[in-house]
């Protein structure tokens, strides 16, 4: 059982690195550029679904919504506050503008909302589903 577990585990934080890499080679292929507060951008994004979500009671698909259009504005406001005038004077200090644009991001949300972890409804079910003896729960497929 704890291999079984171990093996699940692996396969879902290795599908989340993937999905790490993945957008920072589209961002990249797409604009030649690393944005290092892409992370920080996606905390927000959940931050947000749960804020429109379960605080004020919104459904979850407008939820995600809402959720998406302000992380499309912030990655407009970080493109043209924190890489384009770096850019344009030929400097590669954008990198490191990024990085603090993120530690700005994640600070500012830790201050607001808080440490302790919250989790959303899940959609699926309320009970693991038994994989080869683990417990698996359907919310986080």
């Amino acid at each position: 059982m704890l291999v079984t577990t171990a093996i699940i585990s692996g396969l879902g934080l290795g599908s989340m690195y993937g999905l790490i890499a993945l957008g920072y080679h589209v961002t990249y292929s797409v604009s030649n550029t690393v944005n290092f507060a892409q992370g920080s951008a996606l905390m927000l994004g959940a931050v947000l679904a749960y804020t429109f979500g379960v605080t004020f009671g919104l459904p979850m698909i407008l939820a995600m919504a809402a959720a998406l259009v302000i992380c499309a504005l912030l990655g407009l406001l970080v493109e043209r506050a924190l890489i384009r005038p770096f850019v344009a004077r030929g400097s590669s200090s954008w990198l490191m503008a990024t990085v603090a644009g993120g530690i700005f991001l994640d600070n500012v949300v830790m201050f607001t909302y808080g440490k302790e972890p919250r989790s959303f409804p899940s959609f699926f079910s309320a009970k693991s589903v038994s994989v080869l003896g683990a417990g698996v729960d359907p919310c986080s497929w």
